[in-house]
């Protein structure tokens, strides 16, 4: 099965794509990597993102490694047939240089459901 490529728009701005790749299906939780669309998004602008607009993230190992703590309000997650995929959060996770990371937290399950058929189906599977 070909994996669905999201959209990530930051406010107005395609800033990249994911394909949610991985999942906490009871949770209602999909997340996945991040492949931005310049590399002048990633650690450093994020930082200065949230700062700015006063969202709480943590800075691990300064200048390594920075995940938000608070939902970026502006961030939004599109499927290829235009849906946003929306959570009561998101979260976006950076190490430096490695690996960017999205998530978004408590997917209603009429949506997640529908929109993520395998990883219910993997959860699930986990039971037989």
């Amino acid at each position: 099965m070909k994996k669905k490529k999201y959209k990530i728009y930051l406010g107005e701005h395609l800033i990249g794509f994911t394909k949610l790749e991985k999942a906490d299906a009871p949770m209602g939780v999909a997340f996945g990597e991040i492949e931005f669309t310049s590399n002048k998004y990633g650690y450093d602008f994020f930082r200065d993102y949230c700062e700015e607009n006063e969202i709480l993230y943590i800075d691990f190992t300064e200048d390594f490694y920075l995940s938000t703590c608070e939902t970026i309000e502006d961030l939004k997650i599109i499927s290829p047939e235009g849906t946003e995929i929306k959570g009561v959060g998101n979260q976006i996770s950076i190490i430096k240089n490695e690996l960017n990371e999205i998530s978004i937290q408590g997917i209603p399950s009429s949506i997640y459901e529908k929109e993520f058929p395998h990883h219910v189906k993997e959860y699930e599977e986990q039971f037989k």
